[in-house]
C-alpha cells in the first residue's frame, strides 16, 4: 500500500523555495564576509561571533521580506 503524496507537491515545491531564501541567501553573504575578514587577517575571536551575529539578522530579514 503506497501514499499518494501528489496533492501535497506544490506546496512543499513553495516551502522548498522558501526555506532556500532564507536560509541561503544569508549563508552565501555570510561566507563572502568570513573571506573578506580572512583576508584582511582579523583574528578569528572577532570574526566568527561578527559573522554568526550577521547570520543570524540576515535571516531575520529575510523571514521578515519573504513573509
Amino acid at each position: 500500500m503506497e501514499i499518494d503524496f501528489s496533492p501535497l507537491e506544490p506546496s512543499m515545491n513553495a516551502l522548498i523555495v522558501g526555506v532556500i531564501k532564507v536560509l541561503g541567501i544569508p549563508f552565501i553573504v555570510v561566507l563572502v564576509l568570513s573571506l573578506v575578514l580572512q583576508v584582511l587577517r582579523v583574528p578569528k575571536s572577532i570574526a566568527m561571533p561578527v559573522t554568526i551575529l550577521v547570520f543570524i539578522f540576515g535571516v531575520y530579514q529575510m523571514f521578515m521580506l519573504f513573509y
